[in-house]
């Protein structure tokens, strides 16, 4: 159906957007995995200390809790990152664009995650 719509014969058959999807997924995986690693090691060394997790610019620390809260931003990528790869693979018979697309917007997702991660964790 978006085969013909749209055309993307061409697009569909090129070998780069092949490679560039797999390796944003190799990418991705790596981004969650270090993520988990470090935060892990962060939320080893604080024990049992309460540390800010949301700041705003008007109102300044909004939400505390403890150090293992940290861990849901990795968990979050992890669960997006499968679900990408599933919408992907289920997509791949059909039009392999939309997988592609599917694929390497989940490195930017990742990417994303990685900034308030660091952003959080460099304030505690």
């Amino acid at each position: 159906m978006f085969t013909r719509f749209f055309k993307w014969r061409r697009i569909r058959r090129s070998t780069f957007f092949a490679f560039f999807s797999y390796t944003s997924l190799i990418v991705s995986a790596g981004i969650v995995v270090g993520l988990s690693v470090w935060i892990w090691n962060v939320v080893k060394g604080l024990g049992t200390v309460i540390v800010p997790l949301h700041r705003t610019v008007y109102y300044g620390i909004d939400y505390l809790g403890q150090p293992s809260l940290l861990l849901f931003l990795p968990a979050f990528g992890l669960l997006m990152l499968c679900i990408h790869c599933g919408l992907g693979l289920f997509l791949y018979t059909r039009d392999r664009f939309f997988s592609y697309f599917l694929w390497t917007s989940v490195v930017l997702l990742e990417l994303f995650l990685a900034l308030g991660t660091v952003t959080i964790v460099r304030n505690l």
